[in-house]
């Protein structure tokens, strides 16, 4: 009977559909833009999925420049580097063509070119100036950034950290499942478990409430239906538009519940050991599910059925216990490794990892503080970490 208050993501013009990424130019057009700039990657680049966006622009006659120096898992250096790009010219509309690394980067340059500051110097505190317009064109399903209000960086050697704020979120946002045909079967299943760990995040989120659990719930069950067969097939046109729903919708559902446990431990030894970040999360769900299932079984047994999961007739805990048993079973099947070790964490790293969690290093208090099962800053709730990740590395 707790009350809650929903943040709509109203600001954000929302599109779904095949081959919406052609509308950018007119969309660009109904903001004013004359001048814009677009931030990629190489690889994107490369395989040509910038290219009906720039021919939607010259349809239009607006003026553009390609910004391809966008890194995976943005660092300051490249932060500082787009925003000396925007600053240099006088744009009016930022656009991001990309996975969540672009993305982040697209919000932090529309930061960078309205306030004094560079972007990453806004860690923990407010911008003044509103950012540059944006609209983001998502070529993974699995960040949901685009309807969210955060960027991500990698604010000091290992260690990632956010910039929070409402102006964030993207003025629109147009989600193409034709963008992401030519993603890998191995960058499928990782972005598709980012969706999931962001789904899970905010059902065993204190601040979760009815509308974050049903979007949360839509997006499991879509997750569920469509992953394997976006990574076995990637071709597949209503898998990968179920897949790209279900990532916009694990956005939505963190903007207003935000992550929990899955999210601090995998972006604390993600940036420790270089492993993505969909990876980490993915490897960190089933630990971080088991972990908190004592506490929210009945919502675990929701889950459960969202999975697909027959669950007549089994107890309240041994539904919940489905739930974790189908999200491990999805990641075999999708060929995620789901041990520390298999991806070179040294077992002498697990001490550290915990200490950063408990001492607020690893700079994970908020998704640590919203977890549903409480863990402690004391000797008792460092035990508790330590015995997950020595699970987590041995693979039980």
């Amino acid at each position: 009977m707790r009350g809650f208050t929903i943040h709509p993501i109203i600001k954000t013009k929302l599109t779904v559909g095949l081959g919406c990424a052609n509308m950018m130019g007119k969309e660009a057009k109904a903001l004013g833009a004359k001048r814009l700039l677009i931030l990629t990657d190489k690889g994107v680049l490369k395989v040509g999925l910038v290219n009906g966006v720039r021919k939607s622009l010259d349809e239009e006659a607006i003026e553009y420049d390609v910004f391809d120096g966008v890194v995976p898992e943005p660092t300051t250096e490249s932060w500082e580097l787009a925003t000396k790009v925007v600053r240099a010219k006088k744009y009016d509309l930022i656009v991001g063509v990309g996975g969540g690394s672009t993305i982040d980067t697209s919000k932090a340059t529309a930061l960078g070119a309205t306030n004094p500051e560079m972007p990453y110097e806004y860690v923990g505190r407010k911008f003044e100036s509103p950012p540059l317009p944006m609209i983001i064109i998502p070529t993974t399903a699995g960040t949901g950034s685009e309807v969210t209000e955060a960027a991500g960086v990698e604010i000091e050697p290992k260690r990632k950290d956010f910039i929070w704020d409402p102006r964030l979120v993207p003025d629109i946002s147009l989600v193409d499942p034709l963008m992401t045909i030519s993603l890998p079967p191995k960058l499928t299943a990782e972005t598709g478990f980012d969706a999931l760990s962001h789904a899970m995040g905010a059902i065993m989120s204190k601040d979760a409430n009815p509308v974050t659990d049903a979007e949360a719930l839509k997006c499991i069950e879509l997750v569920s239906k469509n992953l394997r067969i976006a990574y076995y097939n990637g071709d597949h046109l209503p898998a990968r538009y179920g897949m790209m729903l279900a990532a916009t919708l694990g956005g939505a559902a963190i903007l207003n519940a935000g992550v929990a446990l899955e999210h601090v431990l995998g972006q604390t030894f993600g940036p420790m050991f270089g492993v993505p970040h969909g990876l980490s999360c993915a490897i960190s769900l089933p630990y971080s599910m088991e972990y908190n299932l004592p506490v929210i079984p009945e919502k675990f047994a929701l889950v459960a059925s969202a999975f697909g999961e027959d669950i007549r007739g089994l107890t309240i805990r041994e539904a919940g216990m489905r739930a974790v048993q189908a999200c491990r079973k999805l990641a075999e099947d999708v060929e995620i490794p789901l041990s520390l070790k298999e991806v070179n964490i040294p077992k002498d790293a697990l001490e550290v990892m915990t200490d950063d969690i408990i001492t607020g290093r690893a700079r994970q208090d908020h998704g640590l503080d919203l977890n549903v099962r409480k863990t402690t800053r004391d000797s008792l709730g460092r035990k508790h970490l330590l015995d997950l990740f020595k699970r987590m590395w041995e693979g039980e």
